[in-house]
């Protein structure tokens, strides 16, 4: 697979292509395909017509053609996803628009529920898993095709196209009234998810600072301190309910290191996770 720079402009021969990557800066470009960015290992900001976006571990950012894009890191390590539509449907091939994806048939569910104003998604705990999975099963396909190799690619592409607007659809909440009891039901629901307080600040149509404090009154507690409760007891829950390991738990209530989870859990329950899981057996 060759991937042409042209006057700041990228280009591939193949209608798609996967990318393995370490690097560091990457600067100001176009592309003549979409691109998800996905991000392995290590931090970076990448800058969209003239936005940015801090990215690390599980997440994704999607490009659409023509957007001008570059990337500020020194250290990092990512997956370059690039597609033309025609890959998947002959019928949009002069399409220029990501979202034109919505008009096949395969995503018709998508349609109505796809914010497409947010491009970029953070994937945690088993969405992660799948993520990665398929982009390692399209990465081997790829580097050691075999008979049917692109059928087997143009239906990875699907799935993860559907990963994709599953998440996106999913951020497309309706807005809250206040701190609320609806608003503290959705932060405990997805308190394993990054869970951003100006994000939800947006959702109530307040400024970051006001509902920082209004949050505090309304709960006895920081944004930070509820969400970190919330997880503490999703984590309990798993250790009584689940056999599933420690480590699994560890990601599965959003946390991205191991040593911060330890010292929480134990701070809180005033002993190790096992320990715990025994003392409830």
């Amino acid at each position: 697979m060759e991937l042409r720079l042209d006057n700041g402009k990228f280009y591939i021969d193949e209608p798609a292509a996967i990318i393995f990557a370490k690097g560091a800066d990457e600067p100001p470009h176009t592309h003549d395909f979409i691109e998800l960015m996905y991000m392995l290992r290590g931090k970076c900001i990448h800058v969209v017509d003239g936005v940015e976006y801090p990215a690390s571990h599980g997440d994704m950012l999607l490009i659409n053609y023509g957007s001008l894009h570059s990337i500020i890191g020194d250290d990092m390590e990512y997956v370059n996803v690039l597609i033309k539509p025609e890959i998947l449907d002959e019928g949009i091939r002069s399409s220029e628009n990501a979202f034109s994806l919505l008009s096949l048939k395969d995503f018709e569910e998508f349609r109505t529920s796809v914010n497409q104003k947010n491009c970029f998604i953070h994937f945690d705990g088993s969405e992660r898993e799948q993520v990665e999975g398929v982009i390692r099963w399209l990465l081997a396909e790829q580097n050691q095709p075999q008979a049917g190799s692109q059928l087997m690619i143009r239906s990875g592409f699907n799935m993860l196209f559907i990963l994709v607007f599953r998440k996106m659809a999913l951020s497309l909440q309706p807005e809250f009234h206040g701190v609320d009891k609806h608003l503290l039901a959705y932060v405990r629901e997805h308190c394993n998810e990054r869970l951003r307080l100006e994000d939800l600040a947006r959702m109530c149509g307040y400024n970051t600072c006001y509902f920082s404090r209004l949050f505090k009154q309304r709960c006895g507690k920081s944004f930070k301190a509820y969400v970190l409760e919330a997880r503490m007891e999703l984590a309990c829950r798993l250790l009584e309910d689940t056999d599933l390991s420690v480590e699994r738990i560890i990601s599965e209530v959003g946390f991205s290191d191991r040593m911060k989870f330890f010292s929480a859990f134990s701070q809180r329950m005033g002993m190790t996770p096992m320990k715990y899981r025994k003392s409830k057996e």
